[in-house]
Protein backbone atom coordinates (compact mmCIF):
# COMPACT_ATOMS: atom_id res chain seq x y z
CA UNK A 1 0.00 0.00 0.00
CA UNK A 2 2.81 2.15 0.86
CA UNK A 3 4.43 1.89 -2.41
CA UNK A 4 0.97 2.35 -4.32
CA UNK A 5 0.39 5.73 -2.18
CA UNK A 6 3.94 7.04 -3.11
CA UNK A 7 3.27 6.26 -6.40
CA UNK A 8 0.15 7.88 -7.02
CA UNK A 9 1.57 10.79 -5.11
CA UNK A 10 3.89 11.77 -7.56
CA UNK A 11 2.11 10.55 -10.27
CA UNK A 12 -0.28 13.78 -9.11
CA UNK A 13 2.93 15.76 -9.16
CA UNK A 14 3.41 14.93 -12.65
CA UNK A 15 0.15 15.71 -13.06
CA UNK A 16 0.27 18.96 -11.86
CA UNK A 17 3.31 19.74 -14.31
CA UNK A 18 1.66 18.48 -17.03
CA UNK A 19 -0.95 21.25 -16.13
CA UNK A 20 1.37 23.99 -15.82
CA UNK A 21 3.26 23.07 -18.92
CA UNK A 22 -0.05 23.52 -20.73
CA UNK A 23 -0.70 26.77 -19.02
CA UNK A 24 2.69 27.79 -20.37
CA UNK A 25 2.08 26.75 -23.70
CA UNK A 26 -1.15 28.77 -23.95
CA UNK A 27 0.66 31.98 -23.16
CA UNK A 28 3.72 31.20 -25.10
CA UNK A 29 1.29 31.07 -28.05
CA UNK A 30 -0.03 34.81 -27.06
CA UNK A 31 3.40 35.59 -27.18
CA UNK A 32 4.12 34.44 -30.36
CA UNK A 33 1.64 36.55 -31.67
CA UNK A 34 3.20 39.74 -29.77
CA UNK A 35 7.55 38.45 -30.60
CA UNK A 36 8.70 41.02 -33.30
CA UNK A 37 11.73 38.44 -34.39
CA UNK A 38 9.78 35.69 -34.54
CA UNK A 39 9.88 33.16 -36.73
CA UNK A 40 8.50 30.13 -38.82
CA UNK A 41 10.81 28.08 -36.73
CA UNK A 42 9.25 29.10 -33.51
CA UNK A 43 5.89 28.31 -34.68
CA UNK A 44 6.87 24.83 -35.68
CA UNK A 45 8.25 23.99 -32.40
CA UNK A 46 5.45 25.66 -30.15
CA UNK A 47 2.94 22.96 -32.25
CA UNK A 48 5.58 20.18 -31.44
CA UNK A 49 5.77 21.02 -28.01
CA UNK A 50 2.14 21.10 -27.59
CA UNK A 51 1.81 17.66 -29.61
CA UNK A 52 4.50 16.25 -26.79
CA UNK A 53 2.47 17.29 -24.07
CA UNK A 54 -0.47 15.77 -25.47
CA UNK A 55 1.43 12.90 -26.13
CA UNK A 56 2.57 12.81 -22.51
CA UNK A 57 -0.75 13.46 -21.19
CA UNK A 58 -1.88 10.48 -22.51
CA UNK A 59 0.82 8.01 -21.88
CA UNK A 60 0.15 8.55 -17.89
CA UNK A 61 -3.86 9.08 -17.73
CA UNK A 62 -4.75 7.12 -21.53
CA UNK A 63 -6.49 8.63 -24.26
CA UNK A 64 -9.50 10.29 -23.52
CA UNK A 65 -11.14 9.75 -26.68
CA UNK A 66 -10.86 6.03 -26.63
CA UNK A 67 -12.35 6.17 -23.27
CA UNK A 68 -15.35 8.84 -24.47
CA UNK A 69 -16.07 5.80 -26.69
CA UNK A 70 -16.18 2.66 -24.87
CA UNK A 71 -13.23 1.26 -26.67
CA UNK A 72 -10.93 -1.06 -26.06
CA UNK A 73 -7.21 0.14 -24.72
CA UNK A 74 -4.70 -0.67 -22.59
CA UNK A 75 -4.06 0.54 -19.22
CA UNK A 76 -2.79 3.90 -18.42
CA UNK A 77 0.15 3.78 -16.06
CA UNK A 78 -1.97 6.03 -13.94
CA UNK A 79 -5.10 3.46 -14.37
CA UNK A 80 -2.96 0.24 -13.29
CA UNK A 81 -2.22 2.47 -10.30
CA UNK A 82 -5.38 3.21 -9.57
CA UNK A 83 -6.75 -0.11 -10.38
CA UNK A 84 -3.83 -1.47 -6.92
CA UNK A 85 -5.54 1.41 -4.87
CA UNK A 86 -9.07 0.76 -5.55
CA UNK A 87 -8.63 -3.02 -5.04
CA UNK A 88 -6.23 -3.65 -2.70
CA UNK A 89 -6.42 -0.97 -0.22
CA UNK A 90 -10.03 -2.10 0.54
CA UNK A 91 -9.05 -5.80 1.72
CA UNK A 92 -6.84 -6.91 4.02
CA UNK A 93 -5.40 -10.06 2.28
CA UNK A 94 -2.27 -10.17 0.19
CA UNK A 95 -2.16 -8.35 -3.06
CA UNK A 96 -3.46 -10.87 -6.21
CA UNK A 97 -1.15 -11.21 -8.90
CA UNK A 98 -2.94 -8.81 -11.01
CA UNK A 99 -2.42 -6.15 -8.46
CA UNK A 100 1.46 -7.02 -8.00
CA UNK A 101 1.79 -7.10 -12.41
CA UNK A 102 -0.23 -3.66 -12.32
CA UNK A 103 1.82 -2.08 -9.59
CA UNK A 104 5.39 -3.46 -11.33
CA UNK A 105 4.15 -2.32 -14.47
CA UNK A 106 2.84 1.20 -13.46
CA UNK A 107 6.47 1.49 -11.76
CA UNK A 108 8.37 0.44 -14.65
CA UNK A 109 5.90 2.56 -16.36
CA UNK A 110 6.23 6.01 -14.32
CA UNK A 111 10.25 5.59 -14.19
CA UNK A 112 10.33 6.07 -18.16
CA UNK A 113 7.43 8.66 -18.46
CA UNK A 114 9.32 10.81 -15.41
CA UNK A 115 12.59 10.75 -17.36
CA UNK A 116 10.15 11.86 -20.82
CA UNK A 117 8.46 14.39 -18.87
CA UNK A 118 11.88 16.07 -17.39
CA UNK A 119 13.21 15.89 -20.75
CA UNK A 120 10.17 17.78 -22.55
CA UNK A 121 10.25 20.30 -19.55
CA UNK A 122 13.91 21.28 -20.26
CA UNK A 123 12.96 21.45 -23.80
CA UNK A 124 10.03 23.65 -23.12
CA UNK A 125 12.29 25.94 -21.00
CA UNK A 126 14.64 26.18 -24.24
CA UNK A 127 11.83 27.04 -26.57
CA UNK A 128 10.92 30.30 -23.94
CA UNK A 129 14.26 31.02 -23.67
CA UNK A 130 14.31 31.65 -27.49
CA UNK A 131 11.18 33.32 -27.81
CA UNK A 132 12.35 35.68 -25.26
CA UNK A 133 15.63 36.10 -27.25
CA UNK A 134 13.32 37.13 -29.98
CA UNK A 135 12.20 39.68 -28.45
CA UNK A 136 8.75 38.38 -26.61
CA UNK A 137 6.70 39.61 -23.45
CA UNK A 138 6.95 38.13 -20.33
CA UNK A 139 5.42 35.18 -19.85
CA UNK A 140 4.32 33.96 -16.31
CA UNK A 141 6.25 30.94 -15.58
CA UNK A 142 9.60 32.33 -16.39
CA UNK A 143 12.49 32.12 -14.28
CA UNK A 144 13.14 35.49 -12.34
CA UNK A 145 15.28 37.83 -14.02
CA UNK A 146 15.44 36.69 -17.51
Amino acid sequence: QQKTHRLLLDMSSAGQKLGEAKERLVQLEAALMQTPKVTAEHFATWQALNTQLTKLRSTLYGDPIRGRFDEARTPSIYGRAQNVAGGHWSTTQAPTKTFQSDLKLATEGYAVFKKDLQAYLQELETFETSLREAGSPYTKGRKFGE
